[in-house]
């Protein structure tokens, strides 16, 4: 049976299944991240001028974090699509969708492959994105939640579909839409909210959380140097990265089985 029902998308439901899709690519997933903990490493002790800084921080988010962030979405989703119940029910369908086989196994070194060839549509995408949900929070909040939800889904769309970045994002907001009503011009329904929670439930899980642990787990007054706590951080936050982008790719695929089961 494929897994369309509302449980499969409740926040703890996708966390149980998460753990348990996460621990066969963990090692895999933790690779594809090591650029970004080298970064990490990079910028808390190495001493650089600032112009050194801004240099350093533009490869890092032009080339370095695209490639990292879409490798690991074209990595765990293959992985996720083969490991769900129903694979030959619902690799028909999802071939109607994607222009890749989600089915199809996929190496680290292909899926960096992959994601440096949707790199520059990653960058205009997260660019788009990031500038909408600036203006539509900076007039009034509420615009600028609906939006980051209905738009949370456009990386996946331009990895796996190859989408521009505003189709990506029309076709996020598609992925999230089901009986609509519009708040503020935007597109809200019961499932819209069942992915807010879902996502925030992540965010707070995977981001607040573990930044809280490291003001618990090293003491303010320990003496440390240099940005030693921007490093543990940062540490905490790479090993939990697979668990996040598992837990993401889990309801994106999810909400995307739902979609295609709804097409007449």
């Amino acid at each position: 049976m494929l897994r369309t029902d509302v449980s499969s998308r409740n926040p703890f439901k996708l966390l149980q299944d998460s753990l348990a899709l996460c621990w066969p690519m963990y090692g895999q997933l933790l690779v594809i991240n090591v650029p970004n903990l080298l970064w990490i490493g990079f910028m808390s002790w190495a001493p650089l001028s600032q112009w050194a800084f801004v240099v350093s921080l533009l490869f890092y988010g032009l080339i370095v974090a695209p490639c990292v962030w879409g490798a690991s979405i074209s990595f765990a989703y293959r992985r996720i699509s083969r490991s769900e119940r129903s694979i030959r029910q619902t690799q028909s369908l999802l071939s109607n969708v994607l222009h890749t086989n989600p089915a199809a196994p996929i190496t680290v070194f292909e899926a960096f492959g992959e994601g440096i060839k949707c790199a520059p549509k990653l960058v205009l995408g997260g660019i788009q994105f990031g500038l909408v949900l600036f203006v539509k929070i900076l007039l009034l909040l509420i615009p600028g939640v609906l939006y980051f939800i209905n738009a949370h889904f456009f990386d996946y769309f331009i990895v796996l579909n190859g989408d521009s970045p505003g189709e990506s994002i029309r076709h996020s907001q598609d992925l999230v839409s089901g009986q609509n009503y519009l708040i503020y011009g935007n597109q809200v329904n019961n499932r819209w909210w069942e992915v807010f929670f879902a996502v925030s439930f992540g965010i707070v899980l995977f981001d607040f959380i573990i930044r809280l642990m490291v003001r618990r787990i090293v003491p303010v007054e320990f003496p440390l140097e240099g940005n030693a706590f921007e490093a543990i951080e940062g540490a905490l936050l790479f090993l939990f990265y697979p668990f996040n982008r598992v837990y993401q790719t889990l309801l994106a695929y999810r909400l995307n089985v739902l979609r295609i089961k709804s097409i007449p």
